[in-house]
């Protein structure tokens, strides 16, 4: 074995030749202070990173939601081009379509989700659909007769924004089909703010939209209710439920309800806002321009079909609509309400200036 002197190692001094006193040995490792340091370095750079990551995120979720609406959009265009119409609101009001079954007391209302499944790549899951029986069957099974119960728990991931962390699997809605300024499907004599959206009864074509596709919103989206897993209200996803006889026939008095029914301590509620994208109805799949997007006031509806159900979303700032034309943009909260109104309905006659302030622009 080789001796120190024979590797020419040198033997460390202890002791100073001058005084005799031992030499400083040398630390290995950091000290407290320098710990501190490290630390608050390392949060700072957190602080800076963390918000960024999360933006870069969120950002990548809208686009993708705005995806998610565009290829919706496209379908709209395709059902359009192929049956000269817009997707029928319910099975009944669908003249194209011959069911086989005009028999009083069946409600077949089957949303016009059902009917772009062929034109998203999901044609297994329309063929599944039986459109010739009721829609809702209240009984012990729980929701949906026994021949639809299957599909009626699947889950479509375009259907399902992203941003939305209450929009999972088992059936679920995110996007919903604009009817204008109110809920009510039909123009009727003394309700003149019914039947102005792209979705009414019957069904329009495409023609019908004098405002101008590029004008005119179409789809958009709505956070899916969360009351009946959590047994609390959520003010921007959940419904409110309120009783008016005789109902209202205004945009404006159902903007009014709901805000005093927002301020109200005590609440009833339509926990199941999204549920489901086979059904119809306000509560899953239809929306309206009576409130501004993700208002302060909470949605609500008269027999969980008449009211303000507005477009809500969980990415900051805004929602995502997508036009009749197929285009897709993103709309800020802080729009002004007229111009919001008027992008919902598709024979106001607005003028819509694009070059507006950022309160009263669109886009």
């Amino acid at each position: 074995m080789l001796t120190r002197a024979q590797l020419r190692i040198p033997r460390l001094a202890t002791r100073s030749a001058a005084c005799g006193r031992p030499l400083p040995v040398a630390r290995i490792g950091l000290g407290i202070v320098e710990l501190l340091v490290v630390i608050g370095i390392l949060s700072v750079l957190a602080a800076l990173i963390l918000p960024a990551v999360q933006r870069a995120r969120a950002a990548a979720r809208r686009l993708s939601c705005q995806n998610h609406l565009r290829q919706l959009a496209l379908a709209l265009a395709r059902y359009h081009d192929t049956h000269g119409i817009v997707p029928p609101l319910s099975v009944s009001w669908a003249p194209t379509i011959d069911i086989g079954l005009s028999a009083p007391g069946v409600q077949r209302e089957f949303s016009f989700l059902c009917h772009l499944l062929p034109y998203v790549g999901r044609q297994d899951l329309y063929t599944a659909i039986n459109l010739r029986v009721d829609h809702f069957s209240d009984t012990a099974a729980g929701y949906g007769v026994f021949a639809n119960r299957t599909i009626l728990y699947s889950t479509v991931q375009l259907f399902l924004c992203p941003a939305d962390p209450h929009a999972g699997p088992g059936g679920y809605v995110s996007y919903r089909g604009c009817t204008g300024i109110l809920d009510h499907l039909a123009t009727r004599r003394g309700w003149p703010d019914s039947g102005h959206g792209v979705f009414r009864r019957p069904p329009i074509r495409f023609d019908h939209i004098i405002d101008g596709l590029t004008y005119t919103a179409a789809l958009s989206e709505r956070l899916v209710g969360v009351g009946f897993r959590t047994e609390r209200w959520h003010p921007k996803r959940d419904i409110l439920d309120f009783i008016a006889v005789p109902l209202p026939n205004r945009t404006e008095q159902y903007a009014r309800i709901c805000a005093h029914l927002t301020r109200r301590p005590r609440k009833r509620i339509f926990p199941y806002a999204g549920r489901f994208w086979m059904f119809s109805g306000a509560l899953f799949t239809q929306y309206n321009h009576v409130l501004p997007p993700n208002s302060r006031v909470t949605d609500c509806l008269a027999a969980d079909t008449f009211g303000a159900v507005t477009a809500r979303s969980a990415h900051p700032g805004g929602v995502n609509v997508a036009f009749a034309d197929g285009h897709v943009r993103f709309v800020s909260d802080s729009i002004d309400l007229s111009v919001w109104r008027a992008l919902g309905t598709r024979d106001g006659e607005e003028l819509i200036d694009e070059t507006a302030s950022d309160r009263s622009a669109a886009f």
